[in-house]
């Protein structure tokens, strides 16, 4: 019998993160944040205002770290991905620096660079 980890809520974890979201300007208010399931990293929803976001580790559990609220963000699964090897000062900054503008641009360069490669690959041919 395994034991199944208790996750705190998304409400619990929008809670406690509400203030410093607001402070290092990420939302307008604690009104904005909780309307919709935003990710707290780059801001972007799912159209459908589905459950979008991903509880994310700060500091992984591999690497001591908990489930507490403290600990959790919640990401879209870009954002969870793309900070997964990220840890610590590092992480802050990443975090700080994500917006859904940042996000469409990465998205698209690796986007263009997939179709180079696939250009390279036929031989330079674009058909």
């Amino acid at each position: 019998m395994t034991n199944a980890r208790k996750m705190p809520t998304k409400k619990a974890i929008k809670t406690y993160w509400a203030n410093y979201l607001v402070k290092i300007e990420k939302f307008d208010s604690i009104d904005e944040l909780f309307e919709a399931d935003y990710c707290f990293a780059c801001g972007s929803i799912d159209d459908e205002n589905t459950q979008y976001t991903e509880r994310a580790h700060i500091k992984a559990r591999c690497n001591g770290g908990s489930d507490a609220v403290e600990n959790l963000h919640l990401l879209c699964s870009f954002c969870h991905k793309s900070s997964e090897f990220i840890e610590g000062d590092d992480y802050e900054k990443w975090f700080i620096k994500q917006n859904a503008f940042r996000m469409m641009i990465e998205a698209n360069a690796h986007k263009i660079t997939d179709d180079i490669i696939g250009m390279l690959r036929k031989g330079g041919r674009n058909d």
